[in-house]
């Protein structure tokens, strides 16, 4: 007889009574609640069947529990939820496997292999020769050297600036500015015009110093002048301050000062030409201080063309020479304001050079 067929039989002797309470059976029946249906089976179902039919084994029971309908395996394996929502890939699952437990403190990890072998408790036998300390005798003299400290490294001289800059901007101003009429009368031309009998068209004014012209600055930049580059610079940034940036024009020549250029905001290379009134100074040594041979060395004829081209535009001329005065050639002193770039150089000197100012027509 096989064991579903019994299992059925042990349910059917199950009766109901009429009174509601719990039915019972014979000796080895099984007892079943009332109103329970046979669709229905739970654990106590199964508990009861084991213990009516006394499954003493393992296999009887697993048969016993496969008959019930508790079947050994997982109702939703992953295979059936595959394309609905798989569990098992999860976010928050980890997809390897958990570390294993770190080894305490002291141990060493497990590798998978044998221990080690113990050592044998005897102490190990060496052959270990004693060393005598060193005597002091015997201490090389090197150590004790002494090695002094490097002295400092004295500081580079300061540079002094050609034009020092406590004289600078009234030597400057001095040395570039115009001759223009100014508010005050001169009481002098005035008498003396008046003792003569002689009449007057306008009010003779005194002429007073103005900058409102501004300048053309020429920066030599041949070899003869590299020892002066850093004063070239500092010639630079005075004139910004005391004429006014928007009123500097800048230039650069090596050899004949025609040829200067001179580079706007937007980096474009224009060619020098003179303007009408306003000074053109130069900052240069006219090719003194080069050696006779040198290319860069403009003749004294250019330099006497380059003076007659600015006064005919009707310019003032002013040189800068880093050179004492000895060594100025005589010919271009005649046609050149020529200032000694010097410290010892004086606004008051300049001023008895220049008078109030540069004559300009117009």
């Amino acid at each position: 007889m096989r064991l579903r067929d019994l299992l059925r039989g042990l349910f059917r002797r199950g009766r109901r009574e009429p009174s509601g309470r719990r039915g019972h059976a014979d000796a080895g029946h099984l007892i079943l609640s009332p109103g329970a249906s046979r669709g229905e089976i739970g654990l106590g179902d199964l508990l009861r069947a084991l213990g009516t039919l006394d499954a003493a084994d393992t296999a009887t029971a697993a048969r016993v529990s496969r008959c019930l309908g508790f079947a050994q395996r997982d109702p939703n394996p992953p295979e059936r939820l595959h394309g609905a929502y798989d569990r098992t890939r999860s976010p928050h699952r980890r997809s390897t496997p958990p570390r294993a437990p770190a080894p305490p403190l002291g141990a060493p990890p497990f590798s998978g292999q044998a221990p080690p072998p113990d050592l044998p408790e005897r102490a190990l036998e060496a052959d270990l020769t004693r060393l005598d300390p060193v005597p002091m005798t015997d201490r090389p003299d090197w150590l004790d050297i002494t090695v002094p400290a490097e002295p400092p490294r004295p500081s580079p001289p300061r540079r002094t600036p050609l034009f020092p800059l406590r004289t600078a901007p009234a030597l400057l101003s001095a040395a570039v500015a115009i001759r223009r009429p100014g508010s005050e009368p001169d009481l002098q031309r005035l008498i003396a015009a008046f003792v003569r009998g002689d009449r007057l068209r306008e009010l003779p004014r005194l002429p007073v110093a103005r900058l409102d012209r501004g300048i053309q600055l020429l920066l030599d930049m041949s070899e003869a002048m590299t020892p002066f580059r850093d004063d070239l610079a500092d010639l630079t940034q005075a004139m910004e301050r005391i004429v006014g940036r928007t009123r500097c024009q800048f230039f650069e020549f090596v050899g004949d000062p025609a040829t200067a250029s001179g580079w706007e905001m937007a980096g474009i290379d224009h060619g020098w030409r003179p303007e009408r009134g306003r000074p053109v100074v130069l900052a240069t040594d006219f090719g003194i201080g080069a050696p006779p041979a040198a290319r860069d060395r403009a003749s004294a004829a250019t330099w006497l063309r380059f003076a007659g081209t600015v006064r005919k535009a009707g310019s003032p001329l002013i040189a800068f020479v880093p050179l004492p005065p000895a060594r100025w050639p005589v010919r271009l002193a005649r046609r050149i304001t020529l200032i000694h770039w010097d410290p010892r150089t004086t606004a008051g000197a300049v001023r008895r050079l220049v008078g109030a100012g540069h004559e300009v027509p117009g």
